[in-house]
């Protein structure tokens, strides 16, 4: 899957969390794109929309996403 697509797929993935607040259900989301940590996946992400200037929204999101995954994962 091309990055563009990737990002928007976690971006979507974000907005499906911020309403439901079911970390284990966005990491198994997240978990189609292999073997990587689901925040390993919304860390890519969250860099593609950095460097391909994403709306702030998009970003803080993304973020949101990440801190939920990593605390989900008992990543500090």
């Amino acid at each position: 899957l091309r990055a563009d697509y990737k990002t928007d797929y976690v971006l979507m993935t974000a907005e499906a969390y911020r309403v439901e607040q079911d970390p284990g259900l966005a990491a198994r989301r997240l978990a189609i794109f292999g073997s990587q940590s689901p925040s390993a996946i919304a860390t890519e992400a969250l860099n593609y929309a950095r460097a391909n200037g994403f709306p702030d929204s998009d970003i803080t999101l993304i973020q949101e996403l990440i801190t939920a995954m990593q605390a989900w994962s008992g990543i500090q």
